[in-house]
């Protein structure tokens, strides 16, 4: 059994049966928030390493796929690099982080943001991401 370790959670490669124990680093295809202290590259780095190893099943604390899992991770790989593609864009573009979320913002997490106090939001993700935009 291989484990590896991302900030907030450990990740189990159980390779003799091709499961791999992916705490929340999958939560769905498709993200509609981050917590602030989430960083977008993270994730994305964290989906490569992993894409790596050879598994089928994804057992997670959410959404368990006990067939295809590495595809699941592969579709949120890619959801996770479109956005910071488009993110990237809009700041090359010279458009400031503000103006990248209201472009960007779905208005779908208004409860979920008022409810943890900011902590989670979509925002967040944008925020992320424009940092790595405008590191790079």
């Amino acid at each position: 059994m291989r484990s590896g370790w991302v900030k907030d959670h450990t990740v189990y490669l159980e390779e003799e049966n091709g499961w791999l124990f992916s705490g929340d680093l999958y939560l769905g295809d498709h993200i509609k928030y981050f917590r602030s202290d989430e960083r977008l590259i993270d994730q994305i780095t964290s989906l490569k390493k992993i894409l790596k190893f050879d598994f089928d099943a994804l057992f997670c604390a959410h959404n368990p796929r006990l067939e295809n899992g590495r595809a699941r991770l592969k579709n949120k790989l890619q959801f996770l690099e479109d956005l910071y593609g488009n993110i990237h864009l809009l700041i090359q573009k010279g458009f400031s982080a503000r103006e990248v979320i209201k472009k960007l913002d779905p208005k779908n997490d208004r409860l979920i943001k008022w409810i943890t106090m900011g902590n989670v939001s979509f925002a967040n993700m944008v925020r992320s991401a424009v940092n790595i935009a405008r590191a790079e």
